[in-house]
């Protein structure tokens, strides 16, 4: 084990606390019964951990906003965000960032990257709406289109068995009953469709005091699990003049296209939403302001 903690400290910013996050990962399957010292911990994390070249494919795509801190800067500069497409192994995309700012001469200045990247963690927001997630459910074409009399049912029937606000984990309780009870493609098909939809809704953050060039969004969800696409971010002013961060990307999953779209105001907490409607192409993009 110190070997490996060794061989990969200057490659990664605080290994054995990936070693051990990962093992609070996986804990649930371990077993009640078992105890574990600090050494175990991370023997075992580091088992269940795969090093990914984020960006040993590609690295295209580029989407440019101001950055919300202009202090500091010389006469006439303007700093941004990049926000760029990385693509590695198994031409699988992710969504990578860097800094930099603009010379009133017009010359682009890039931050050197930081060599360690940083994955975000989960951030709990509470249970799904079911009145709108039947809503979204009607007007996602992208995943309903097709679909028959008696997956619809199905969808019905599941979603009965749900409070009027639910979990992840109630829903996916509610389709392991349905699928016991009427076992068969049509309960599949919308057990699946609707862990689609409400997988794809989170939340994550990042520490604050980590670099922007230092957060990756990796794909995390079934519907992104080859990759989030093309991310086109606008920095977004309100009619109240509150101001926030907008990217719609496409999620893919090696069959098919989700559009999505994401809402940060620092990029340290990012949501993750679903888009509704007939949206079938990946050439969308939202204006700076409403109109």
């Amino acid at each position: 084990l110190q070997q490996v903690l060794d061989y990969f400290a200057d490659r990664h910013e605080n290994v054995a606390e990936a070693f051990l996050n990962r093992f609070r990962e996986v804990r649930g399957n371990l077993g009640a019964t078992w105890t574990y010292d600090e050494y175990r911990k991370l023997l075992i994390g580091c088992h269940f951990m795969h090093e990914y070249s984020i960006e040993s494919a590609a690295l295209f795509n580029p989407s440019v906003v101001p950055h919300w801190d202009q202090t500091e800067l010389p006469d006439g500069s303007a700093r941004f965000i990049l926000s760029l497409r990385a693509t590695g192994e198994g031409h699988i995309s992710s969504i990578t960032f860097r800094t930099g700012y603009l010379t009133k001469e017009g010359r682009v200045r890039i931050v050197p990257p930081s060599p360690h990247i940083r994955e975000p963690h989960s951030v709990s927001v509470g249970g799904v709406d079911k009145a709108q997630f039947q809503k979204e459910m009607s007007l996602s074409t992208g995943i309903t289109r097709g679909w028959t009399e008696a997956v619809q049912q199905c969808f019905v029937t599941v979603c009965n068995e749900l409070n009027d606000t639910f979990t992840v984990d109630d829903l996916r309780r509610a389709c392991s009953k349905q699928l016991s009870a009427n076992p068969g493609s049509s309960t599949e098909t919308a057990c699946q469709a609707m862990l689609l939809l409400a997988e794809a809704n989170y939340t994550v953050g990042f520490p604050s005091y980590t670099k922007m060039s230092e957060r990756v969004l990796f794909p995390v969800t079934p519907s992104q699990s080859n990759g989030i696409e093309d991310a086109r971010f606008v920095r977004f002013t309100d009619d109240d003049g509150n101001v926030k961060y907008y990217a719609t990307f496409t999620a893919y999953n090696g069959r098919s296209t989700l559009p999505q779209m994401l809402e940060t105001t620092n990029f340290e907490e990012i949501r993750f939403m679903t888009l509704s409607g007939d949206i079938s192409n990946k050439g969308m993009a939202l204006f700076p302001r409403r109109i």
